[in-house]
């Protein structure tokens, strides 16, 4: 089994084939893996729009730093790991909130929208 995070995976595909729009390879995702994306798309667009939980934003400028001086491909894997891990904190906060985000508001919209979408299957099941 890979220890490699949904999210990581998810930008290595996509910087392997960057012609492929984020769109396109949502279309061919599990509904999990499309929330995974999107949750880590808005903590990605609140990080980059200034917006913060007052706990993720610190720790995620620190790794940013950390990321380029990696030794090893463990150690890249690790911190990139736990970059994503702030990342869906950060989106969470948002999300457990549900306040406005300018800056971040489409993100913030379609993570909504793939919660809705996962609850009305969970419905279904």
């Amino acid at each position: 089994m890979s220890t490699t995070s949904t999210p990581t995976r998810a930008r290595a595909a996509f910087q392997a084939h960057p012609i492929r729009s984020a769109t396109e390879q949502l279309a061919t995702r599990s509904l999990a893996e499309k929330l995974a994306i999107a949750r880590l798309e808005l903590g990605e667009r609140m990080f980059a729009a200034n917006i913060d939980d007052g706990q993720s934003g610190e720790g995620i400028t620190a790794l940013n730093q950390a990321i380029p001086r990696a030794a090893s491909q463990a150690e890249l894997q690790r911190l990139s790991a736990e970059r994503d891990r702030l990342l869906i904190r950060l989106a969470d906060a948002a999300l457990a909130n549900e306040a406005p985000l300018p800056g971040a508001d489409v993100e913030y919209a379609r993570v909504r929208q793939l919660l809705a979408a996962q609850g009305s299957n969970q419905g279904n099941d």
